[in-house]
């Protein structure tokens, strides 16, 4: 990160080793999108500020109170911020000595995050992942002129030289041009910005970081010409989102990038893509058109599972796998043609399309949990809805239909 030290941590998104998507639930803004793994729980009390906002009145996030503190190591104050919940507060640590601010330092849950503004010291050299997680009432991150890492113009917080935008306040409202200036935005720049409706972004951006975007209200997006990739969960959670123009030379769309975007109805891919990865428009409820660029060799898993709406699709004759998972649940995709390039398919990859009618099968598909060449299918493996996949087994390559609502299919 170019000698800036906020991207430390090795954090990940939950779901990145396991199979099993964000195992137990799936949860952002409104249950919709993409999560980062958090703590668990708030960190300590700092009972010095909790003694403080005790002794003030409940207030508003319009009429926040300025508290000064002089610490000599950098407490996690999302306990402390919890335990006041109707005390909203400017936090000024410029008298402070500190070097870091520690991954998740104001973290608490959203609907409990009373900072609005924050002063920091000009010896902090580092500031952690997620630090201003769920800070939807931050308004100001104010640095000092002296501070050798970093700079805030108008609240937002940037390295030195203002080329890497690191973390726009997520209380702050209406639209934002990035500047010219700006060659990169940071992970989870713009995370959990429910206020921010449009945002332009210059060519000068060449990347943009993990996250940078998740459970944004942004409704239309138009990328730089020079983004190769769109990173881990970029635009996960997105709900508002509308519309996205992706750049012509993109090359890979990773995991989570637009899971939970609930509004977003089409996407063209450009043909430039030859990666798009796990669960990376899962749950996208309203997709009704997407494109599978030519290059693109797997399907991963869960890529468009859950996309309620998503009619037809068309898979490439380059594509040599199909992920678990990986069209579950499109209960409005009527038909589908397995191309020769097949010889792996993942378990579920097709099961609960309800509407699913007519299926040809151009390959025989050798590898995964199923081999066609021994006749053995573990239970409760089936990538199909009713007793297709059985019936596959028996009859090999050909067309196979059912009448619906029947779950038996017949080869033609």
């Amino acid at each position: 990160m170019k000698n800036v030290k906020y991207l430390t941590s090795n954090r990940l998104l939950v779901g990145l080793v396991l199979f099993c998507f964000f195992f137990v639930v799936f949860i952002s803004c409104n249950n919709e999108g993409s999560r980062w793994e958090e703590p668990e729980d708030y960190g300590p009390v700092n009972s010095e500020l909790d003694a403080i906002l005790k002794s003030l009145p409940a207030n508003t996030a319009d009429n926040p109170h300025t508290v000064s503190l002089t610490v000599s190591n950098m407490d996690f104050f999302g306990g402390t911020l919890k335990s006041n919940s109707n005390k909203y507060v400017i936090l000024d640590l410029s008298s402070s000595t500190i070097d870091n601010i520690p991954a998740y330092a104001f973290y608490t849950i959203y609907d409990y995050n009373t900072l609005v503004g924050f002063i920091m010291p000009d010896s902090v050299t580092s500031i952690g992942n997620s630090a201003f997680y769920y800070c939807s009432n931050l308004k100001t991150i104010d640095v000092a002129n002296t501070n050798p890492v970093y700079s805030s113009v108008d609240g937002i917080l940037y390295n030195k030289n203002k080329t890497i935008l690191l973390k726009y306040p997520g209380g702050k409202t209406g639209t934002f041009n990035v500047p010219g200036s700006v060659t990169e935005i940071g992970r989870e720049a713009f995370s959990y910005c429910t206020k921010l409706k449009s945002i332009e972004i210059p060519d000068s951006v060449t990347f943009i970081g993990r996250g940078a975007f998740v459970c944004t209200s942004l409704e239309n997006v138009t990328l730089p010409i020079n983004i190769k990739s769109i990173e881990y969960g970029t635009f996960g959670g997105c709900t508002s989102l509308i519309n996205i123009n992706l750049p012509q030379d993109l090359t890979n769309i990773d995991d989570f990038a637009f899971s939970g975007c609930t509004s977003l109805t089409g996407i063209i891919i450009p043909d430039s893509v030859v990666s798009i990865g796990y669960s990376a428009f899962y749950r996208n409820f309203n997709l009704a058109s997407i494109n599978i660029p030519d290059g693109v060799i797997s399907i991963e898993d869960r890529t468009f599972g859950n996309c309620t709406n998503l009619a037809s699709i068309i898979i490439p004759r380059g594509v040599t796998s199909i992920g678990v998972a990986a069209f579950h649940h499109c209960t409005s995709l009527s038909s589908i043609i397995i191309p020769d390039s097949i010889t792996s398919i993942g378990d579920g990859a097709f099961y609960s399309c309800t509407k699913l009618a007519s299926v040809t099968f151009e390959s025989i598909i050798s590898s995964g949990r199923f081999s066609i060449a021994t006749r053995e299918m573990p239970p409760p493996f089936n990538p199909f809805p009713g007793d297709l996949w059985q019936k596959y087994i028996a009859g090999g390559i050909g067309t196979y239909t059912r009448t619906l609502p029947s779950t038996v299919w017949t080869k033609q």
